[in-house]
């Protein structure tokens, strides 16, 4: 059993609780708990009234109260008044997270008989009862955090979804995107077919994402996420951390998609975990799996990129930097899949990070560069060219690596298309945005000669993208023109993104002709149906 981390201690106590009129007896915390379950796990109609301390302190509302019990039990644990194990169980048994536990799992995970469990329940209802009465419940607490919240829903939905699961896993989309306030036209459409299912699973779901900061269900979540779809042969590879990630770097590097299945899993299998290779090695593991998922455009991505991010706990520069790193893949991988909002908390928070690195670590210059250009991205999905160009003008006019001045154009492009096509329906239209937009595309045309082959359909899909808003249909022909199709290589997603924005283009006057473009897509191991995104606008 793990520690429940990341929970409030004596200090919530400090700054908000409410007491009762009457002292908190043994009996009103078991009727407090035995109520939880029921609203969780029973069908409206059938639900018992609250009891009156529910009425009186949470006003009836259940995730009010399974928030508020979470905090108190982390206290006890903290206080020492309640053994982490007790504490875990009590909070299944009171579906503190949202959803039912079998008791038989219950009483399999502390290895004790039935009565044995009430026994241990009982227990922690007196410590919650005396606790109550002195201190009084914690209120106020703020809720859960939304990105994380947001973040572990999904990586549900994706878990259920390669299990099988399908109508299952689109109820637990659908609630994620419910409570991430995503529009309708930005979601992915359900897979399965029975809407029954669907229903049925999206409402208990919007309370389970709303209760999802609980620590056990984070890492186990984590943990299925980062194994799943990888090979587990009893064969290993290499039993050598080293030679392991560097051969499932290699791999990544050199675009060697049907062996990454196999690399990760022989990597994940020398290195479980921190203890057995060290944290270094850990890191770069979860980093490279990462990356992995991230190219794949897969919300498994998720899964390692909380990992990450959960492991880079500490105030050293390796630690900061991996949880800066760890937050920008996230926020690229929830932008991907239209959760704009989640990825600009993840960005924002990644950058005030980045204010308190040190200027001398190698990557200094890069990382900040990537930082401001992916934030940059979200502004040209918003529509914002001015707060875009803000961020863009520092990286162009200063020194950064090639390949960032490459980006920033890029996204620069964007911004000026997205302005130009703002204005080109308006009788006020002026050339100068039409200027604009054609600056931005001569200098990243410029840029792109200078670029390996292997680079230029990611800027051909730029340009692409950038024209279809304005309707400039030549710049589309001179750009696919300029491709040998037949030597064309890229990787799976931008080949995917560029095959759908060609489709778009094909519906411009003069331009149908796009239509029998065959573009060649490499198969990805990792690229599942359901687990990829299909809104171009996203896609960038």
């Amino acid at each position: 059993m793990h520690e429940p981390a990341g929970l409030p201690d004596e200090a919530v106590y400090q700054r908000s609780t409410i007491r009762t009129k009457a002292i908190i007896s043994v009996s009103d915390v078991g009727l407090i708990r035995r109520w939880l379950w029921e609203q969780f796990n029973v069908v409206e109609a059938r639900r018992p009234p609250p009891p009156r301390i529910v009425q009186e302190v949470w006003k009836s509302d259940p995730v009010a109260c399974a928030r508020s019990l979470r905090h108190a039990v982390a206290a006890l644990v903290e206080r020492h008044l309640c053994p982490v194990s007790d504490a875990l169980a009590w909070g299944r048994a009171a579906s503190l997270e949202g959803r039912k536990i079998s008791r038989s799992v219950i009483e399999s995970d502390l290895g004790l008989s039935a009565r044995a469990v009430d026994s241990r329940l009982q227990r922690v209802d007196a410590s919650l009862a005396t606790l109550a009465s002195e201190r009084g419940f914690p209120i106020d607490l703020g809720g859960t955090d939304q990105v994380d919240s947001i973040v572990l829903g999904l990586i549900e939905s994706a878990l259920l979804r390669a299990d099988g699961l399908i109508d299952l896993a689109d109820g637990f989309y659908a609630a994620t995107a419910d409570f991430a306030e995503l529009k309708p036209k930005s979601r992915a459409r359900p897979l399965g077919r029975d809407r029954s299912v669907r229903s049925r699973t999206r409402g208990p779901a919007r309370l389970t994402i709303q209760l999802a900061s609980s620590a056990e269900r984070r890492m186990l979540l984590m943990a299925r996420g980062a194994g799943r779809g990888l090979s587990t042969t009893t064969c290993r590879l290499s039993d050598d951390p080293d030679t392991a990630l560097g051969e499932l770097e290699k791999s990544w590097s050199m675009g060697d998609l049907l062996a990454l299945p196999l690399m990760l899993g022989n990597a994940m299998q020398v290195i479980p975990d921190a203890a057995s290779g060290g944290m270094g090695r850990r890191r770069w593991l979860l980093e490279l799996g990462s990356n992995i998922f991230r190219d794949a455009e897969s919300l498994t991505a998720l899964a390692w990129t909380s990992s990450w991010i959960e492991e880079a706990q500490g105030e050293d520069v390796e630690s900061l930097r991996a949880a800066i790193q760890g937050r920008k893949t996230r926020a690229h991988v929830l932008q991907l899949h239209g959760f704009t909002t989640a990825a600009a908390v993840e960005l924002d928070q990644a950058l005030a990070s980045f204010r308190h690195l040190q200027h001398d670590i190698g990557d200094y210059d890069l990382l900040r560069a990537d930082l401001v250009v992916r934030r940059a991205a979200l502004d040209a999905i918003a529509e914002d060219p001015k707060s875009g160009r803000s961020r863009l003008y520092p990286i162009l006019s200063s020194e950064v690596p090639p390949r960032m001045r490459l980006s920033a154009l890029r996204y620069m492009l964007h911004l000026e298309s997205v302005e130009a096509a703002r204005y080109l329906e308006r009788r006020s239209f002026s050339g100068r945005h039409a200027s604009n937009y054609e600056t931005a595309l001569g200098q990243l045309e410029a840029e792109r000669i200078r670029i390996p082959a292997a680079g230029q359909l990611t800027v051909l899909d730029t340009i692409v993208m950038a024209a279809i808003r304005v309707g400039d249909v030549q710049t589309i022909k001179e750009g696919v023109d300029s491709i040998e199709w037949s030597e064309a290589a890229g990787s799976p997603n931008v080949m995917f993104r560029l095959a759908g924005r060609l489709r778009l283009a094909s519906r411009l006057p003069g331009l149908q002709a796009l239509s029998d473009i065959n573009v060649p897509v490499a198969e990805h191991p990792f690229r599942e149906s359901g687990l990829i995104p299909h809104h171009l606008p996203f896609l960038l």
